[in-house]
């Protein structure tokens, strides 16, 4: 049933990619064919040559390392669906979590190590992680540092030392988190909206929806509905119910078609699907147990 969730999915989102082409950007298929010739290339309109550029050729699906390690199927966006163990650095979705512990299993579910039992215990751990230059963790403890949560109290200049080091190592996270900081002022860092681009668009080429999401606002805030539309519906065919509102909205608006909402409702449907099933929503009242405290939550 998995697998044929995901085939249909990825079957759709290919057919349905902004160019309808499968082809990479530098002007290869991604099976590693020969390069576009011009009859092919001519299948770009006229009125959409922005449609050439390596953000709409990459990234259409979400990467590998979204899906839970021990079920394999894509994690949710919500951080209230998995747990991030500080052992391994793993996000592990509340339905495996649960099925572990109901077998007996009170280590971790992936690598098997003890389970910490104080927030010191997970720092130490995390920290041994971010030693060893591991993304996720350089990007947690970065998060951590921005937010000042676990008693570490704020310290921004650290926070942007790790997420810098993190996105150097390939966290896409870091990379969203970055344009995040650069193009909100909130932070208290000075706004610097090209180089938030820059992260965010690397974050997108790697498949992360919620950059191709910020993407998508900041054309639309430039009134480039055309590029607006592309960043939402490759995200809303990810799972990203804020990119679907957003086409609900232009829809609303005039400015894009219905049939163009109805496949972008038909995509997200589809990645919702294999995000979702009985174990992980009977695994949601389990993870209560673990945000009340009556279990460590690491």
């Amino acid at each position: 049933m998995l697998v044929s969730k995901r085939l249909a999915r990825e079957a759709f989102v290919r057919e349905s990619a902004p160019d309808n082409r499968k082809e990479a950007a530098e002007g290869t298929s991604t099976s590693g064919g020969s390069p576009l010739g011009e009859d092919e290339k001519k299948c770009i309109p006229a009125d959409k040559p922005w449609l050439n550029e390596r953000i709409f050729k990459v990234g259409l699906e979400r990467c590998s390392d979204d899906d839970c390690p021990i079920c394999f199927e894509p994690l949710p966006f919500d951080g209230q669906h998995y747990m991030l163990r500080v052992c391994c650095m793993q996000r592990i979705c509340n339905g495996c979590m649960m099925a572990a512990y109901y077998k007996g299993i009170s280590t971790c579910p992936f690598c098997r190590s003890e389970t910490p039992t104080s927030q010191m215990d997970a720092l130490a751990l995390l920290q041994r992680r971010v030693k060893a230059n591991h993304p996720m963790a350089l990007w947690r403890l970065g998060t951590i540092y921005l937010s000042g949560d676990l008693g570490l109290g704020k310290n921004i200049p650290r926070a942007l030392e790790l997420l810098h080091r993190a996105a150097e190592v390939g966290s896409r996270h870091a990379h969203d988190k970055l344009g995040q900081v650069y193009y909100n002022p909130n932070y208290g860092i000075k706004q610097d909206i090209p180089r938030a681009l820059r992260h965010w668009t690397d974050a997108a080429e790697q498949g992360h929806p919620n950059s191709r999401y910020y993407l998508g606002i900041h054309d639309g805030n430039k009134k480039r509905w055309g590029r607006a539309l592309a960043h939402f519906m490759i995200a809303s065919k990810m799972g990203d119910k804020h990119s679907l509102k957003m086409i609900k909205n232009m829809c609303k608006q005039n400015f894009c078609s219905r049939m163009e909402y109805a496949e972008a409702l038909r995509g997200f449907q589809l990645a919702d699907d294999e995000m979702h099933n009985k174990q992980r929503e009977d695994g949601q009242a389990f993870a209560k147990v673990f945000l009340s405290g009556l279990l460590p939550r690491y």
